[in-house]
């Protein structure tokens, strides 16, 4: 069964990106350990790709259950910037400047759904959902914390504000608290 999921996925992997490089000549286990994605990372890197990264926790376990790394251990060798609900990766040293980061995910934000986003999850919430809110508390934090290191107090507080909205996180509302006090509350 492992082999035939390996398969399907190098067919459509090809299908869709017909220059990819192909697996073939590797050990069967470069597939598992990360030896081919990292392959596959590095040259759409070098194509000037964007590679865009969704990390769902949930499947973290299985591989390590699988007895493969996470997939936060495979991607190790690359830097990972927030890029909008998601991050992008970059080769090391190569990825914008933190103004940069901070232009590009505030012009990301307008393009977001966020419609249901902050009503909440609720205790008959499908777990899915619930996936998907901690992607936007994740990327709210994350643009919170670009805004922050570049002194932009209110844009900082409004992702941290988005944030706490979703879910209350006691390293969110430390920081909240620390922002100095908006105009509003002089």
């Amino acid at each position: 069964q492992h082999l035939d999921d390996i398969k399907f996925v190098v067919e459509h992997l090809q299908h869709q990106w017909p220059s990819a490089p192909s697996p073939t000549g590797l050990p069967l286990h470069a597939m598992g350990d990360g030896t081919y994605l990292q392959l596959l990372v590095h040259v759409a890197l070098a194509q000037e790709r964007p590679v865009l990264l969704v990390l769902e926790d949930r499947m973290q376990d299985h591989h390590q259950e699988a007895g493969y790394p996470s997939l936060r251990e495979r991607l190790q060798p690359f830097a990972r910037i927030p890029w909008g609900i998601n991050q992008r990766l970059y080769e090391p040293g190569s990825q914008p400047s933190e103004t940069e980061q901070l232009s590009q995910n505030e012009a990301l934000w307008p393009q977001l759904t966020t419609r249901g986003v902050y009503s909440g999850w609720g205790e008959s919430g499908d777990p899915l959902q619930l996936s998907v809110l901690l992607r936007y508390f994740y990327a709210h934090k994350a643009l919170a914390q670009l805004a922050e290191k570049q002194d932009q107090t209110e844009l900082a507080r409004e992702h941290y504000t988005g944030a706490n909205q979703i879910l209350r996180d006691p390293e969110v509302e430390a920081r909240l608290k620390h922002l100095s006090p908006s105009p509003e509350q002089k």
